[in-house]
């Protein structure tokens, strides 16, 4: 059944109270007034997208035959839709999600400071970093609007302030590595603090996830503390 079709009906008797707005897609409460909107097939194929998405589902999940049955439980006149229909509504929710950040970053007021720490697929060279992170500016249309960029200490972040830098120049935008790049403070503590505890003679300092993965037995202090910190920050 059309959304077109199903949404002139109003046999239920819940409609002696509101008054239908054909051309808002609405209904309209006789009472105070307040108008909502009303549910049909777009609503329904809304919501499914939201819940597949949010919840990290397959597109063919809509093939379940035990989530049809839900759907005509709900609703005996719901439609069946297919994997190719949801993967379609869910590039068409993405694009119209990505336009409304675009819109609020090209006008937000001032300029904008970005902090990199994203997982790439390929190398995590510099030179891909500088691909990765000019190509989502350019999309967005705000490589003008940078201010600074925050990126922890290793060499391939050197690499892409420096290739960032050589773009901003050929374009006339206002960003240098001595006065852009921010060093982010908490890997520069982290450094500074591994660097004290190896002079304490504590040995290596293990990553969480080798500590978590390690069931060896440890005798020094510092380590013990450390592990036991690394259990607590993991448990629910």
């Amino acid at each position: 059944m059309s959304e077109s079709a199903s949404s002139s009906r109003t046999y239920s008797s819940v409609w002696s109270h509101f008054t239908l707005l054909e051309e808002e897609g609405k209904a309209q409460c006789n009472y105070c007034g307040t108008k909502y909107k009303r549910s049909g097939e777009r609503s329904f194929r809304e919501f499914l997208v939201k819940w597949i998405v949010c919840d990290d589902q397959l597109f063919v999940v809509v093939k379940c035959e035990y989530l049809r049955k839900l759907f005509c439980l709900l609703n005996p006149n719901a439609k069946s839709l297919s994997a190719d229909t949801i993967h379609n509504d869910i590039m068409k929710s993405f694009k119209d999600e990505k336009n409304k950040i675009q819109e609020i970053l090209q006008n937000a007021p001032g300029r904008l400071s970005f902090t990199l720490d994203a997982l790439l697929s390929g190398p995590h060279s510099g030179k891909n970093l500088y691909e990765t992170f000019e190509h989502c500016c350019d999309d967005m249309r705000i490589l003008t609007k940078i201010m600074a960029i925050t990126t922890d200490n290793t060499s391939n972040n050197d690499t892409l302030i420096k290739m960032v830098q050589d773009t901003c120049k050929n374009r006339n935008i206002e960003f240098t590595a001595s006065n852009n790049h921010v060093r982010c403070l908490a890997h520069v503590i982290n450094l500074a603090i591994q660097d004290a505890l190896s002079n304490l003679k504590v040995g290596y300092v293990e990553s969480e996830n080798d500590i978590l993965n390690n069931n060896a037995e440890i005798r020094d202090v510092i380590p013990k503390l450390r592990k036991l910190v690394v259990k607590i920050r993991s448990s629910p």
